[in-house]
């Protein structure tokens, strides 16, 4: 049997032209069968034992002289690439403004929260980790363990979905990298996932690359909401793979934003109880993401604000300057008495809050903040406000507003959002003086 190996136990013991051409012709075999390349060393050993029908020891003081020749045969030819990677997998992160990779360890157990970043990210060198400011280490800190929460669920997926997650990563880090690329790759990692759902419960999902119209085909399978307010980061034209105009910023809050609605997706391919959705039982409805507001004369000394909700809908209110007036007082004194934190400081002492994750409350104002144009002052579904009762809550400030003509509407906005919404009253206060709306 030895023969039918091409070489003997003297040719592996004294490295002969035999011993070379038959590790060579067994290591082809094996890449046939798609062995990969960790996996070689054991599996030629494995064929070599059955051949000779002898059992091999393969590690220890007892140590077979043909493992250590084979496991040397492969060191010579594969080198690194023997090495197993246990990490379950890779994400971006910017570390003063350049795209690392942050790759997460693997655990086992319970873990204390200690990590040794520089080797979590290749790319930061002894030197430059030295000279980062304590915000900057909070950004890795902070990244670490809820993209660890997210890559747990994502072992599910097929690395056939995975890989466009690796093809957003490498052309965001590349040498030469392609923004509109990666966003592209981050769009096909999440419609994948949310077909790959849709599969899972007898659906056939449609041929489209439209997010909101996928994840309402999941929801109606059976998915919690939830989800929809970080679509909008995901979303785009298949033209971005031929485009020099998108932004290593949209790029990166795809690949953020992609990552956690695959993982929430996936998770609920195996965890059916678990729903984890982003405001609780609250309604998507009447969840504040952001607001604006505009000034035209011909609202008599109104104020018309834009309030973007979670269900991706806009609602225009007109406020006189007595309503916010009134509104800016109740505000300030709910944050005097350190009811609602203001999280913008997090973000002026060196943090980065394109590392926040994706549902971070700021980071969904600041991507939703509608733009007024001369369709909002037309529109027919401005309620002009004629009550409006704040009430504090536990994680939110909820604002009960009456209309002129008996209509009402609910507004759930977080706590991370109460002070940005106090600035935008104050704001408009200030245009409309300025303006002459009103004294």
């Amino acid at each position: 049997m030895s023969g039918a190996l091409g070489f003997t136990e003297f040719d592996e013991r004294d490295g002969t032209p035999a011993f070379m051409t038959g590790m060579d012709q067994l290591d082809r075999l094996l890449i046939t069968e798609k062995v990969p390349v960790p996996g070689r060393p054991l599996h030629a050993m494995r064929r070599i034992a059955m051949a000779r029908k002898i059992e091999m020891v393969i590690g220890g003081s007892r140590q077979s002289a043909t493992s250590v020749a084979v496991s040397r045969w492969y060191a010579e030819r594969y080198g690194d690439r023997l090495k197993v990677d246990f990490s379950p997998g890779r994400a971006v992160i910017l570390v003063r403004g350049d795209p690392l990779i942050l790759k997460l360890p693997l655990i086992v157990g319970e873990w204390d929260g200690v990590a040794d970043v520089t080797k979590l990210l290749p790319g930061l060198t002894q030197p430059m980790f030295a000279s980062l400011s304590e915000g900057e280490m909070q950004d890795v800190v902070s990244a670490l363990p809820w993209m660890q929460q997210r890559f747990a669920a994502l072992e599910v997926l097929a690395s056939s979905i995975r890989a466009n997650l690796e093809a957003a990563i490498m052309q965001m880090t590349s040498q030469s990298p392609h923004f509109g690329e990666s966003h592209w790759a981050s769009l096909q990692f999440a419609e994948k996932t949310m077909k790959r759902f849709l599969r899972s419960k007898g659906r056939t999902p449609s041929r489209t690359h439209d997010l909101t119209a996928l994840l309402r085909s999941c929801e109606s399978a059976g998915l919690p909401r939830g989800m929809q307010p970080i679509l909008k980061m995901i979303q785009c034209d298949a033209g971005v793979r031929y485009s020099e105009d998108v932004t290593l910023d949209a790029a990166l809050a795809a690949h953020h934003a992609s990552i956690d609605l695959t993982a929430y997706v996936a998770q609920h391919l195996v965890d059916k109880s678990s729903s984890n959705t982003v405001i609780d039982d609250q309604d998507l409805a009447d969840l504040v993401l952001s607001m604006s507001f505009g000034i035209e004369s011909s609202h008599n000394g109104n104020l018309l604000y834009a309030f973007a909700m979670a269900d991706n809908s806009i609602r225009r209110l007109l406020f006189s300057s007595q309503h916010c007036n009134w509104l800016h007082r109740e505000i300030a004194g709910s944050i005097a008495k350190g009811r609602h934190k203001d999280d913008r400081l997090l973000f002026t002492s060196g943090r980065d809050i394109r590392n926040a994750p994706p549902r971070h409350p700021l980071k969904l104002f600041y991507t939703h903040m509608p733009k007024f144009g001369p369709e909002d002052y037309k529109a027919t579904d401005i309620i002009q406000v004629k009550s409006v009762k704040a009430s504090d809550e536990s994680r939110y400030l909820v604002l009960e507003i009456e209309g002129v003509r008996n209509e009402t509407a609910r507004l759930i906005i977080w706590s991370e959002l109460v002070a940005p919404l106090l600035e935008t009253i104050g704001n408009g206060l200030a245009e409309g003086r300025v303006g002459g709306l009103f004294a």
